[in-house]
């Protein structure tokens, strides 16, 4: 039998792609964390959270409705998404807030999250983005502001762990998530060689030496033959 935290996940994941989907405009959200302190950030939503400030009294949005956009409109609701997203959404890494990394958009299947067919009866908006975790923070939250007129699914993992799921409303900050088994700063760097700049080039102290020895070469024999030309003629000839 299945561990009970997996049913439950299984159970509300499935609740929110289905009822939620339909009815109520949602948004989920998942951050999977690297040992090595990269991240990935993938955030499902509803367009009607943006394209109406009461986005229940819009009925699901239509694949038609982003397939027959020319490339100019697409790129401005793509554009109107971002600053949807960029407003309501704050990562929080302990003290740290640093704003969410570039995210691309693309438009999937509201009802499985598959690319949109003909078949498509609603349309939702994936943005995915990567990032690396600041500073020595430990910890992850999200913040969800007040006008994003939706709770949000927030599925947060570990690599090689199992996930943890949480719900977060309007105006609230998710319970912080223990980022236990990232490696610390210290210990990438470390991995890294002791450094997070790449070594220089052995080529380089070479190439210098060269250059030096090259410039004294030259240097001598300008001297010379100025040398030589202020001498009698009969020196000269010697």
């Amino acid at each position: 039998m299945p561990p009970f935290r997996h049913v439950c996940l299984a159970l509300l994941l499935s609740w929110a792609g289905a009822s939620l989907a339909h009815d109520v405009p949602n948004m989920t959200v998942e951050a999977d964390f690297a040992r090595n302190r990269a991240f990935t950030l993938k955030i499902n939503f509803d367009p009607r959270l943006f394209l109406s400030d009461q986005p229940t009294t819009l009925p699901p949005v239509p694949a038609s409705w982003y397939q027959d956009q020319s490339d100019t409109e697409r790129a401005k609701t793509h554009e109107d998404a971002l600053a949807y997203l960029r407003k309501n959404l704050k990562l929080r890494f302990g003290e740290e807030t640093p704003p969410l990394p570039k995210l691309d958009i693309l438009a999937i299947n509201g009802a499985d999250s598959k690319p949109l067919t003909d078949e498509t009866t609603e349309v939702h908006l994936l943005a995915t983005g990567r990032g690396i975790i600041p500073g020595s923070a430990k910890a992850f939250s999200l913040r969800l502001g007040r006008a994003a007129n939706a709770a949000i699914i927030l599925v947060t993992r570990v690599e090689g762990q199992d996930a943890t799921l949480a719900v977060t409303f309007p105006g609230e900050t998710s319970q912080e998530f223990p980022l236990t088994g990232v490696r610390s700063l210290d210990e990438v760097l470390g991995a890294a060689g002791g450094s997070a700049h790449p070594p220089r080039s052995t080529a380089y102290p070479w190439m210098l030496r060269g250059g030096i020895l090259l410039l004294l070469l030259i240097t001598w024999l300008i001297f010379r033959r100025k040398w030589k030309s202020r001498q009698p003629a009969w020196i000269r000839r010697r």
